[in-house]
């Protein structure tokens, strides 16, 4: 069942004619400053309608009219996900996206260089894919939202599956316990221990021929066995690079399968309530705990591998 969401920008005013967004308008919201507009306002004036306000420091933020005889509180839209967030609060309670221009300026790069790239077609929609909305994919990829929000849109629009992700390529495993996709981690983490066997092969068979040299014995056999370990450790290695070569072409759609799978879940067995986008952060923020664990049991197993390995020859 297809899940309907409100637009998230409802009620805001549009920044070139002023009149307030329906829940059926065609939102595009500025890669500069976040300044929502009319999709037919932004392409007849062909720029964003706060262009000459643009600086390093500007970034357009809504705060909604207060009305001092109500209880209602002052908000502000977050330029990244559409939250309201009470204007007292630095970041976005939904994305953690600073609502200050002197903190987003010191903000991750990626979320500025998402903002000049050049698929981002000089605005940023409201989008949704599969019933999971575009907010709901901000808040679980957290603070990596704007690139991978970019690089799941590029993978819908063109229904294709690869999508280039440096970090998958140049980590492999870590890269997957990172972003918490823990099978595919634990498959490569396995491909990775059956491909260093011939190498930690060769560094255990070396020194038993020399030991066995040592007492005038046949040594043929694994002089032959060590030639083979060799070769299949070449042919191995040329397959590390192909499987680093598949994780960066394939991480961010197999991310994109997992995204869309957990939200989904979530919102079916705990709905939609005031800590849902909160929640979903949580389920999907990145885990160093698991990268920290990764490297401590890489270094105890390599401290016991070593005093196993070490040989002392008989006199």
């Amino acid at each position: 069942m297809r899940c309907l969401i409100l637009s998230k920008y409802t009620g805001v005013p549009c920044a070139h004619c002023g009149h307030p967004f329906t829940d059926q308008d065609d939102v595009v919201v500025c890669p500069e400053c976040g300044a929502p507009h009319h999709r037919s306002c932004y392409r007849d004036l062909g720029h964003c309608a706060l262009q000459e306000q643009h600086a390093p420091d500007f970034s357009w933020s809504y705060h909604a009219p207060h009305d001092d005889s109500s209880q209602g509180e002052r908000t502000v839209i977050c330029s990244r996900c559409g939250a309201a967030t009470p204007a007292e609060l630095p970041n976005c309670q939904m994305c953690g996206n600073p609502l200050r221009p002197s903190d987003r300026e010191n903000g991750p790069s990626s979320e500025r260089a998402y903002r000049y790239a050049p698929d981002s077609q000089g605005y940023f929609d409201d989008w949704e894919f599969q019933g999971v909305s575009a907010r709901e994919f901000s808040a679980y990829t957290g603070g990596s939202s704007y690139y991978f929000l970019n690089q799941f849109k590029r993978l819908v629009r063109s229904h294709g599956n690869i999508s280039w992700n440096w970090p998958a390529f140049l980590f492999g495993f870590p890269y997957f316990f990172y972003r918490r996709m823990y099978r595919f981690g634990l498959l490569l983490l396995l491909w990775e221990f059956l491909a260093v066997l011939p190498t930690m092969a060769c560094f255990i068979v070396g020194p038993l021929d020399d030991n066995i040299t040592l007492y005038g014995m046949q040594i043929a056999y694994n002089a032959q066995l060590l030639s083979q370990f060799s070769i299949l450790g070449d042919i191995i290695g040329m397959l590390r690079w192909g499987v680093m070569i598949l994780c960066g072409l394939f991480a961010n759609k197999l991310y994109l399968r997992q995204a869309i799978r957990q939200i989904k879940r979530f919102r079916e067995e705990h709905g939609v309530d005031s800590q849902y986008y909160y929640s979903l952060a949580m389920l999907g923020r990145p885990n160093p705990l698991a990268i920290a664990l990764l490297f401590a049991a890489f270094f105890i197993g390599s401290g016991l591998l070593g005093s196993v390995m070490q040989i002392t020859p008989v006199v």
